[in-house]
């Protein structure tokens, strides 16, 4: 793991200096070492297979692609239209260098890819962008692409993270106001969730848990990630895992 963490630095740190046409967050050691850890855990649950036929859903500023594409995986990437880095021609040419295909989709139009045509599917840090009304169809959208046995890999950022919870208690909201901010014609975080509240729509569109965890994302917390509250999380998160950041959940298509 620690090999794969230095090479996702490595591959951070490149993509930062590409004219992305928006700014990025400083890359200051401890932002490249949680996310690197956090794609890492992604990979890691995907067990990336040789030949694959995989299909990420959000390819943001295209790590994962990237990583899948050079452990041999045939690699598509979805991306929002309005995004502007997606017609970069920087971004655009290190996809395509890395044997990424890169496809624009509005979801809410469905995925423009046939019924079964992936043997696995990564939707990592998308459904807390979505409108609320949107998940069911997103699901059974997921399930339409992936065949049989196919592998499904979600992640989003933990509702019951230990921050949320002194939100709570103090009387502040844990949710993201009702107007939310703007992203091009996407979304910051609408809406965040308990694994507990999805787990029904994936299993009513066929598809059993093999596996569920949850990461420490410093990040999601307040102003400031070095903050005594963010250190206790990571220490929590030992014993009690559901304090966790983010969850991460892989699942196979029944």
């Amino acid at each position: 793991m620690r090999g794969m963490r230095d090479e996702i630095e490595r591959l951070m740190v490149e993509v930062a200096g590409l004219d992305l046409g928006e700014p990025l967050p400083p890359l200051d050691p401890l932002f490249l070492q949680v996310w690197a850890e956090h794609y890492a855990r992604i990979v890691r649950l995907s067990a990336p297979q040789e030949g694959s036929l995989t299909l990420e859903v959000g390819a943001g500023y295209g790590i994962i692609p990237i990583l899948l594409s050079r452990r041999g995986e045939r690699v598509v990437a979805t991306e929002h239209p309005s995004r502007g880095y997606l017609f970069k021609e920087g971004y655009r040419r290190l996809l395509e260098a890395n044997g990424v295909l890169l496809v624009a989709n509005e979801l809410s139009e469905g995925l423009p890819f046939g019924s079964g045509s992936f043997s696995k599917v990564l939707y990592c840090d998308v459904v807390e962008h979505l409108p609320p009304s949107w998940v069911e169809a997103q699901v059974r959208e997921l399930g339409r692409v992936l065949a049989p046995n196919g592998i499904l890999v979600v992640s989003t950022p933990n509702l019951a993270r230990l921050w949320n919870r002194l939100c709570l208690l103090s009387g502040r909201p844990v949710n993201p106001p009702i107007q939310v901010r703007k992203v091009g014609e996407t979304f910051d975080h609408i809406r965040e969730y308990l694994w507990e509240e999805l787990a029904p729509i994936f299993e009513n569109a066929g598809f059993s848990v093999e596996g569920l965890e949850y990461g420490w994302i410093p990040h999601f917390n307040g102003k400031s990630p070095t903050s005594p509250i963010n250190r206790v999380n990571r220490l929590l998160l030992r014993a009690f895992p559901s304090f966790g950041d983010e969850f991460y959940v892989r699942m196979v298509k029944r």
